[in-house]
C-alpha cells in the first residue's frame, strides 16, 4: 500500500532511494513493519504470530478493534496461506 510504504519503507542498501520495487529495501521495511506490529498487537487475544501476520495485512487497529485476527476472509486467508508455506518450508529441510 502506498501510505504504508509512504511511512515505513526504508533504504536497506542505502542507495539514496527508497525503492519497493528493490528486493532489500522491501524485505527489510517489511521485517521493520512486522516488528513493529508484533509490538503492538501484543495485548491482543489469540495467537501473537497470527495476530502479527494479521496486523500485516489488515493493520494494527484491526486487530486491535477485534481483539485478534479480524474477521475479514482476505486477512484469514492471508494468515493461513503464510504459516502454511512456513510449514511447508520447514518440512522440506
Amino acid at each position: 500500500m502506498p501510505a504504508v510504504w509512504e511511512q515505513y519503507g526504508i533504504d536497506a542498501n542505502q542507495d539514496g532511494a527508497i525503492d519497493v520495487w528493490d528486493p532489500i529495501d522491501a524485505i527489510h521495511s517489511a521485517a521493520e513493519l512486522n516488528c513493529l506490529n508484533r509490538q503492538l498487537v501484543r495485548d491482543a487475544s489469540g495467537n501473537r504470530l497470527q495476530n502479527t501476520l494479521a496486523a500485516y495485512n489488515a493493520g494494527f487497529g484491526s486487530v486491535l478493534k477485534y481483539d485478534g485476527v479480524p474477521p475479514f476472509p482476505e486477512t484469514e486467508a492471508y494468515v493461513e496461506k503464510i504459516l502454511a508455506s512456513a510449514k511447508t518450508i520447514v518440512l522440506q529441510k
